[in-house]
């Protein structure tokens, strides 16, 4: 299981310098902005990915993958009032 779990976390990694990558190009693009929170979200870098979740829906407020992943970073953490104001 372990190796498994390492590569997984290497290809978040990839993802991560993706997007990074990416945001040079078109620091503007959400889409980019979403993948780059999720990435680090499944990194267990909740705090970087909650931040950046936020940012996004502060630019659209209906960017439903960042909504949703919001809520379910929270959900992860075990916030679930939190979680719940997301999912609706």
């Amino acid at each position: 299981m372990g190796m498994y779990r390492e590569a997984i976390k290497k290809k978040y990694k990839e993802a991560y310098n993706f997007y990074v990558l990416a945001l040079k190009d078109e620091p503007e693009n959400l889409f980019y902005l979403e993948g780059k929170a999720r990435s680090l979200f499944r990194m267990n870098y909740f705090s970087k990915s909650e931040k950046i979740f936020k940012e996004v829906i502060k630019k659209d407020d209906n960017f439903v993958a960042a909504i949703a992943n919001l809520g379910i970073l929270y959900d992860t953490q075990g916030n679930y009032e939190q979680a719940i104001k997301y999912y609706e």
